[in-house]
């Protein structure tokens, strides 16, 4: 999409709309490059500052209390916040830590002084907002309230709240699975939003400048907007249902019973993926052991190096010991290369899941 903002700066009369615009015309850049990649966090992300960016340019153009000047005098309050975030100096070198300290030093000297000033103009809340009002009643001022609902939904994933990464796990029944990587069914909502925002600020920039650009860039968002919308759907679901697995995936941690010939027992808990194992205990009821037992008697670990008699039970559910120490699962398993490793017997693999001595 050719974004010819160059154009309109000298058109724009106030220093807060040339900020919101070069602001505006990244965020709309990132969020093309994001969607691009059917990475909807990350265009998520730029599609909820996009329409932060037009309730911004609409009030500094039409308000008369949430002026250019305010928003232009609350560089002073991120000047003070910067000053005061010093934790990465430890993080550097002497010689860059020196510098970084005395350059934070003189906007901390510059930022109270400034801040003091617009403070006293504005009131202490100036500090924690430059506009008055809630984003949703000015949002509502300018007959934006159906774009506040996407906003809110955009909110959601950008706040980390459960709703949010909805695209990330899927419900299957009383399991989750959770998916690292791209949220591809969040991409569609993020590009209908954030291209949404911005066809509705190059409106209000055509309002201010009357310039051709203004209106050709609002237009050519729209016809971007309805001519992939739904290309960009079925790609995203498309790709995204190859990132499902077709059932669960099996657990890394398998519970395991081990008996003595004394008939004393012990659960541990193996990682089947580091080959190591660790004490544990049942959560709740004591399970039922009987036929473990009963299989238990006829082993001899005078035949396994001492080991004990071993027996998976993935229906059962453990928590491992807090003060348990791990250690590698050759020391009770049947090794390998045992004669009587139940893949050295000739057993097939169905037989081996029915009467499972230890691998």
């Amino acid at each position: 999409m050719n974004l010819d903002t160059g154009a309109l700066y000298e058109h724009l009369p106030l220093p807060a709309q040339r900020f919101i615009l070069t602001a505006a015309t990244n965020d709309v850049i990132a969020l093309l490059e994001h969607v691009d990649q059917l990475d909807g966090r990350s265009a998520a992300a730029s599609a909820r500052t996009l329409f932060e960016h037009l309730v911004n340019f609409k009030d500094v153009s039409l308000s008369e209390e949430n002026t250019s000047e305010r928003f232009m005098d609350h560089r002073r309050v991120t000047v003070e916040q910067l000053s005061r975030r010093r934790w990465h100096i430890d993080a550097l070198d002497r010689a860059a830590a020196k510098k970084e300290s005395n350059f934070l030093d003189g906007l901390a000297s510059q930022g109270r002084r400034k801040l003091t000033e617009v403070v006293a103009k504005y009131s202490s809340r100036f500090k924690s907002g430059w506009a008055t009002g809630s984003l949703h009643d000015r949002a509502k001022h300018y007959g934006l309230i159906g774009e506040y609902e996407g906003y809110r939904i955009l909110s959601g994933v950008i706040h980390g709240s459960s709703g949010g990464v909805r695209g990330l796990v899927q419900e299957r029944g009383e399991e989750n699975i959770h998916r690292l990587g791209h949220d591809m069914q969040l991409a569609p909502i993020a590009f209908e939003e954030g291209l949404r925002s911005f066809t509705h600020l190059c409106e209000a920039l055509f309002d201010v400048t009357q310039r051709q650009e203004a209106d050709e860039m609002g237009g050519r968002s729209f016809w971007l907007l309805r001519s992939r919308l739904q290309e960009l759907r079925d790609v995203s679901a498309k790709e995204d249902r190859k990132m499902w697995p077709r059932r669960l995936p099996p657990s890394p941690y398998l519970p395991s019973l081990a008996i003595w010939p004394t008939g004393k027992h012990a659960w541990y808990i193996r990682d089947l993926r580091t080959e190591l194992m660790a004490r544990a205990d049942p959560v709740g009821e004591d399970p039922d052991i009987a036929l473990e037992l009963a299989r238990a008697a006829s082993h001899d670990p005078e035949e396994f190096g001492g080991r004990p008699f071993m027996r998976p039970r993935p229906d059962v559910q453990l928590q491992p010991r807090r003060t348990a120490q791990w250690f590698p699962t050759r020391s009770m398993l049947v090794p390998p290369d045992h004669p009587k490793n139940p893949n050295n017997m000739g057993l097939t693999k169905k037989e081996i899941s029915q009467n499972w001595f230890g691998v």
